[in-house]
């Protein structure tokens, strides 16, 4: 039950709810730019040299002799240039050296095509090997894959092509490219150059962890929709309806519940692009409650004096906020979704209507006569 009391300023009277929230709105920032939807391997062509860490090729890491060579493109002006020598190894051993994305990379679950380019082998096998993540900062592993394997005959640049899957759940990637050998006979050196890695499929599914308010009206409630991968989003839907929104971040995006909305789950819909292998649209687990406006289809007594009460009946007054006798606001009670107990106000005179108002419109019932 919530209680209503009169307060009054110089000239103007308003309606005081205990325990009711109003609705806010905020300005709407500029949407958030979508993310990129080309090859997701940082520094793929390997063509922007030392950076921060990384002093020999940006965003690539190596415990072996790693290099931009010049003499090798295969496209732009360089390639990389991998090679080392063990120490030890048993026959049944198989030696490798590599270079390691250092970036974490968002990625979504499922088949992404990929390739890179290699030539000048010195071993048994090349490989494009993917370690998969369930968190942005890549501290959760989620399972691996790889592209290569045994070599092909041919010589000069040769790509090798294929699919790497990402499991239920990732979220980010870190990459490897990777020359290696089998110990027998002897302990091997390996070398090779590596150029234009590509894997398709940027962006992450989206998540819809929760919403709030879980009710509201259409046109007038804003709703706070909190998740995971929300940058790059493009469309919000109250079941089904499509609703103006705005990216607040990667995580929070705020929308306006549309007109024509039904009670029924939020969907979160992102530019996954083509090959991610991952749904676009996330769907809330619960739904969100559109509240239809109050409708009055009775009231006693039909007369009265000032102070008398008046029970109004109908549908849908959880959320009234004001109600009204022959024009003039009155002190009510809200008892229940179908009933109302309003005092005939002072300053109420002659025949008018009753009103009662919610954020999502008003009703009225005519006929209310106050008696001297």
């Amino acid at each position: 039950m919530r209680h209503f009391k009169l307060t009054s300023w110089v000239g103007l009277t308003v309606l005081a709810a205990v325990g009711l929230t109003g609705c806010y709105r905020y300005p709407r920032p500029d949407p958030l730019p979508p993310p990129p939807t080309a090859n997701v391997v940082p520094n793929g062509g390997f063509e922007q040299g030392g950076c921060g860490n990384t002093p020999v090729i940006c965003g690539w890491t190596s415990g072996d002799s790693m290099s931009q060579d010049t003499a090798n493109p295969h496209s732009g002006h360089v390639s990389l240039g991998l090679g080392g020598a063990c120490g030890f190894c048993m026959d049944t051993d198989f030696f490798s050296v590599a270079a390691t994305s250092t970036s974490c990379i968002p990625l979504g679950p499922g088949a992404h095509a990929a390739s890179f380019w290699y030539r000048d082998v010195t071993g048994d096998e090349v490989t494009l090997d993917a370690n998969f993540y369930e968190d942005v900062g890549c501290t959760i592993e989620n399972g691996s894959d790889g592209l290569g394997g045994a070599l092909p005959t041919g010589s000069g640049w040769q790509r090798a092509t294929g699919t790497l899957h990402a499991p239920t759940y990732t979220r980010a990637v870190r990459f490897s490219v990777e020359v290696g050998a089998w110990c027998s006979p002897d302990c091997p050196v390996v070398s090779a150059n590596f150029d234009d890695v590509s894997v398709d499929g940027v962006g992450v599914a989206p998540t819809i962890s929760s919403f709030s308010p879980t009710h509201g009206w259409m046109g007038v409630t804003f709703i706070e929709i909190y998740g995971f991968n929300f940058v790059g989003t493009t469309s919000v839907t109250f079941n089904g309806v499509p609703a103006q929104f705005a990216i607040w971040s990667d995580t929070e995006i705020r929308a306006w519940v549309p007109t024509g909305a039904t009670s029924g789950p939020i969907s979160v819909t992102t530019a996954v692009a083509s090959g991610a292998g991952a749904d676009g649209t996330a769907w809330s687990s619960s739904s969100f409650t559109v509240v239809p406006p109050p409708a009055i289809t009775s009231f006693t007594p039909t007369t009265g004096s000032v102070g008398t009460t008046v029970d109004i009946r109908g549908t849908n007054f959880t959320y009234v906020d004001f109600v009204g006798i022959n024009n003039t606001p009155a002190a009510f009670t809200v008892d229940s979704n179908t009933e109302i107990h309003a005092t005939v106000p002072a300053g109420a005179t002659g025949s008018g209507p009753i009103v009662v108002t919610a954020p999502e419109g008003s009703s009225f019932g005519y006929g209310f006569t106050v008696t001297p």
